[in-house]
């Protein structure tokens, strides 16, 4: 059970450590939730500053989600990059990333349970994140 939790945390950090690849190509929102949020309070502000009518708004609305999803085109695209493809800047982050990320996960652990997370997440020979062993992020 700590294996497959300790997976699927380090799966999760996995995708949460490439935020920074989005900044190289863009300054974007760091969650979708957030910028629709975002972008609900523009069309809200727009609707109240400049007295738009119901059918300026709804095209706003279209124009705004348009952009959302060409923005999640450009993501989707960093997201596939191979990691070996990335920048030596880059990828010095996200190593940096998956080791501080350890470092706070050992620091929340009682003794027994950090024994216990240290052995579970240590790969065996040969076994590391290309062959379905703990990422780096769970490795220091």
């Amino acid at each position: 059970m700590l294996a497959a939790a300790a997976g699927c945390f380090a799966a999760g950090t996995a995708v949460g450590l490439l935020i920074p690849r989005f900044a190289e190509a863009e300054a974007m929102p760091s969650s979708s939730a957030r910028a629709r949020e975002q972008d609900e309070k523009l069309v809200r502000d727009l609707v109240a500053d400049l007295g738009l009518s119901g059918t300026q708004e709804r095209s706003l609305r279209l124009i705004l989600q348009d952009q959302r999803e060409q923005e999640d085109q450009v993501i989707d695209r960093l997201l596939t990059t191979e990691a070996n493809d990335l920048p030596l800047a880059t990828k010095n982050r996200l190593l940096w990333l998956r080791n501080r990320t350890t470092q706070r996960i050992l620091v929340v652990l009682d003794p027994q349970q950090r024994a216990r997370y240290e052995r579970e997440t240590k790969p065996g020979p040969n076994v590391g994140p290309e062959h379905g062993g703990a990422t780096t992020a769970t490795n220091r």
